[in-house]
């Protein structure tokens, strides 16, 4: 009896080690499956959790999971804005990809999203005949991490509507035109020959710092009213420009500008910098300035 006893612990012992290592195995290839790109087809409603709205690469007709890439293209055959609810706000997806091809010629389809949050790293990534504008997108973008946006994505995010909470980085790549910066941040960088402007709001400039390339920096607020101290450091490591202007951003015009714009942060030079003030305004910098001896 204490013979058999010790052969059936043996067999029970191995057997129990099968058991663990298999589902392990199994949970990797699981884990390594739901990496997926779904494309949204629509037609049944404006839900992201509704499988009939999208096409999976892998999974095929199924809602969009954590760390997978959603991809939008052109749909309707007119020009319009396609509003959608994601339903699964804190599910964080690995990226977007937008197919810019116009299906229709000269139609574009606006994505109008409540809210995406993104991984640490995602991107922003246009896919498509270059020319071609036939799909954009914009949306609460969130992210715990880092955001890069190149040059080609740039052109099919609709900027003015956008709004950003990135906790870390976000990155202008070299090139980016036309970028409009309105949320909360953590660094921003802007590439070399990229232009971007910086919208503050009634609680000032939610960002932790600005590093410039060879960059063109608009900085302004979204009412001619509001006028916080700008008091963030500023680095710049190429020549470029900084210009400062108050704006009513809900007619989207410049307006005539007579304040005094304060910069209180530190302002670290690594190269030349232009300063400017649009419409007879000001600006006084009262922070320190760092210059690299060579400038």
């Amino acid at each position: 009896m204490q013979i058999t006893k010790q052969i059936q612990n043996g067999v029970l012992a191995v057997a129990f080690t099968a058991a663990l290592l298999l589902p392990l195995t199994g949970l990797r290839q699981i884990a390594s499956a739901a990496v997926d790109t779904c494309t949204w087809i629509g037609g049944t409603d404006s839900n992201f959790t509704t499988a009939a709205n999208w096409s999976c690469s892998v999974d095929g007709t199924a809602a969009p999971e954590a760390g997978d890439t959603l991809q939008f293209t052109q749909i309707a055959s007119t020009t319009t804005t396609t509003s959608l609810t994601n339903d699964m706000p804190l599910v964080e997806f690995a990226g977007i990809i937008v197919d810019a091809t116009e299906n229709t010629a000269d139609v574009t389809e606006t994505y109008s999203i409540d809210a995406i949050a993104l991984v640490d790293g995602a991107s922003i990534t246009k896919v498509g005949t270059t020319d071609d504008n036939g799909t954009a997108i914009y949306s609460n973008f969130n992210s715990n991490g880092d955001l890069s946006i190149s040059q080609a994505a740039a052109s099919v995010i609709s900027w003015w509507n956008a709004f950003w909470n990135i906790d870390g980085t976000f990155t202008l790549q070299d090139n980016v035109s036309g970028a409009l910066l309105s949320g909360d941040f953590g660094d921003v960088v802007i590439g070399d020959n990229a232009d971007a402007v910086v919208r503050g709001s009634n609680l000032g400039y939610l960002m932790n710092s600005i590093t410039l390339g060879t960059s063109q920096l608009f900085i302004t607020m979204y009412d001619e009213n509001l006028t916080p101290d700008f008091d963030l450091p500023i680095t710049v490591n190429g020549w470029s420009t900084i210009t400062f202007n108050n704006s009513q951003w809900y007619t989207s015009e410049w307006v005539s500008d007579d304040t005094n714009h304060v910069v209180s942060g530190t302002l670290t030079l690594n190269d030349n910098l232009n300063v400017s003030v649009a419409n007879g305004g000001s600006v006084n910098f009262t922070g320190t300035i760092n210059k690299n001896s060579n400038i």
